[in-house]
């Protein structure tokens, strides 16, 4: 049985939510490491790299059962999916919410694989082939890494939140981080797929940061 899911605003992850530059391969499988990005948890912990993935590239992935699959994709709100309900694979709606863009993801129910038939703001279809495979336990080999972030580090993604733009990149300066701009008001920036967990992305609107992520 297929179910279509309309899009809701969506607080489930937070993740980089720039457009990165396609990726070369179609193919992205979790046990050999994802395009990284996270979310962080409070205190400063180790927290799972989500597979960051763009649809209109990526045709077959692969995802352990204790990770997500973030799609990175202009206007998160519009894109929608078609999959089947008991299959292995939620699709979670993007969006913006209290202030945040969250992308759209996909979230392991159990093991499997299945079709998602993602639908993209023009109306084009795009048929993503997904394989969920059991938890690796994260902290044992072939599986996303597990990434130590500093209690200063997620602070400061916090705390930059309202400032100005030259006021955010100098405090992050400061406690000795590195910054980059994900997107300034409509224009997105081409990031690296590398993850760095001294270091934040930036989203500006009309000079002020309205989203700070780690990596």
């Amino acid at each position: 049985m297929k179910v279509t899911h309309a899009l809701v605003l969506s607080a489930l992850l937070v993740s980089g939510c720039a457009k990165s530059s396609p990726d070369a391969a179609s193919t992205i499988n979790d046990s050999v490491g994802p395009s990284q990005s996270s979310t962080s948890a409070p205190g400063g912990s180790q927290v799972i790299a989500p597979i960051m993935i763009d649809p209109m590239t990526v045709t077959d992935v692969s995802v352990a059962l204790d990770n997500t699959i973030v799609l990175t994709v202009d206007e998160p709100a519009k894109w929608t999916a078609t999959y089947d309900e008991n299959g292995p694979i939620i699709f979670m709606p993007g969006g913006d919410t209290d202030g945040y863009t969250a992308n759209p993801a996909l979230t392991p129910n159990h093991e499997g694989e299945t079709d998602v038939t993602l639908k993209d703001p023009s109306g084009g279809t795009h048929v993503l082939h997904v394989t969920v495979t059991a938890a690796a336990g994260r902290g044992g080999l072939g599986s996303a890494p597990l990434l130590d972030i500093s209690p200063e580090m997620t602070d400061m993604a916090t705390h930059v939140i309202g400032m100005k733009e030259n006021e955010a990149t100098a405090a992050i300066s400061a406690i000795g981080g590195a910054s980059r701009i994900g997107r300034r008001d409509a224009e997105y920036f081409p990031l690296t797929m590398d993850y760095s967990t001294n270091r934040i992305t930036l989203e500006i609107d009309n000079g002020i940061v309205t989203q700070a992520n780690i990596g």
